[in-house]
């Protein structure tokens, strides 16, 4: 009986140690992801405020053209 119960125990223990590897980890790797992914984003914000500054001189562009026109 004894060693049934100490066979369970080292078993669970394995386990549980391999699943609080196995959540660490995968904790550790979602950190990265997520690190990689806001500096993604940072970029793409960037590019998007040059376009956004290129259409304003774009507009300014026309406007003083067609001012100009008139």
């Amino acid at each position: 009986m004894e060693k049934e119960l100490i066979t369970q125990v080292i078993s669970q223990g394995i386990f549980c140690s391999l699943f609080v590897w196995l959540l660490w980890d995968t904790r550790k790797e979602a950190r990265e992801r997520e690190k990689k992914l806001n500096n993604l984003i940072d970029k793409f914000a960037d590019k998007f405020n040059i376009v956004e500054d290129i259409k304003d001189k774009v507009d300014n562009i026309e406007n003083h053209i067609f001012k100009n026109d008139k």
